[in-house]
């Protein structure tokens, strides 16, 4: 499993990505993208992306706005193993909002209910792993409050 990535990107930039066709130019075009953008208009999320998505698109997160954090907002791409898609701008308030609301207990809480079934191995569900989460999390949260611009959020999975 491979790590995840949100982009902030200007109208140009979305519109190139939008007039890219197939899956190895969207994906050519995330490259360079990712190449050029500074460390501001980019949070990773290593592998933490994984456990996050279940939680808030199939687990016990799985509700309105926190569902459009990985999964929702607008499908830019899907192909096997690959996952672009847009947070839209009028969106990215109330999902500012659901992420602050939500505590280290409760994401705790929503770690521990997460069915073992929705990965790929046994998911390590120790108090280290989870400071890791929580870690990650705080990252993505802070970043999708500060940035300008559109977010893009591309996995690479296997």
């Amino acid at each position: 499993m491979t790590r995840g990535l949100f982009l902030a990107l200007t109208d140009a930039e979305l519109e190139k990505l939008r007039a890219s066709r197939g899956d190895p130019a969207r994906r050519g075009c995330l490259a360079e993208f990712e190449e050029a953008l500074g460390a501001g208009r980019m949070q990773d999320t290593d592998k933490a992306w994984y456990a996050l998505y279940v939680m808030f698109t199939f687990g016990p997160l799985n509700q309105s706005p926190l569902d459009q954090v990985f999964a929702g907002g607008k499908r830019l791409h899907r192909a096997d193993y690959c996952l672009i898609n847009l947070i839209e701008q009028e969106n990215r308030e109330a999902i500012s909002a659901a992420l602050s609301k939500l505590t280290k207990p409760k994401l705790e809480e929503a770690f521990e209910a997460v069915s073992p079934g929705y990965f790929p191995s046994r998911p390590d569900k120790s108090p280290a792993a989870f400071r890791c989460l929580w870690d990650w999390y705080s990252k993505i949260r802070r970043f999708l409050r500060s940035v300008e611009g559109h977010v893009v959020f591309n996995a690479e999975f296997q």
